[in-house]
């Protein structure tokens, strides 16, 4: 349950919310209190989508950023591979050549 006691909202498991009374809204501000609410929710609903889509995009990143790390390891491998098979040939063509 929520309810207000001197500018402040607590909820039923002690949470407490800072919140201005209305009466302080109207001094502070010029505008309708429901304008305000709605300008004040879409402001707050534009600051979550941008923050979740911040979040998404940072997810998104470390994930390729793992993947490209993980093949440049596999690259790196398989050149090293390579690189050690081409010196046996090249120590066996020696020996041939002798």
């Amino acid at each position: 349950m929520l309810c207000f006691s001197g500018g402040v909202w607590e909820t039923s498991v002690g949470v407490k919310e800072h919140a201005m009374p209305a009466f302080e809204l109207a001094k502070r501000y010029k505008s309708p209190i429901h304008k305000l609410l709605r300008f004040f929710e879409r402001s707050r609903d534009r600051w979550k989508a941008k923050c979740q889509a911040a979040k998404a995009r940072v997810k998104r990143l470390q994930s390729h950023t793992a993947k490209l790390l993980g093949s440049r390891q596999r690259w790196k491998e398989l050149a090293q591979q390579r690189a050690r098979e081409i010196e046996e040939l090249r120590r066996e063509l020696e020996t041939l050549k002798t």
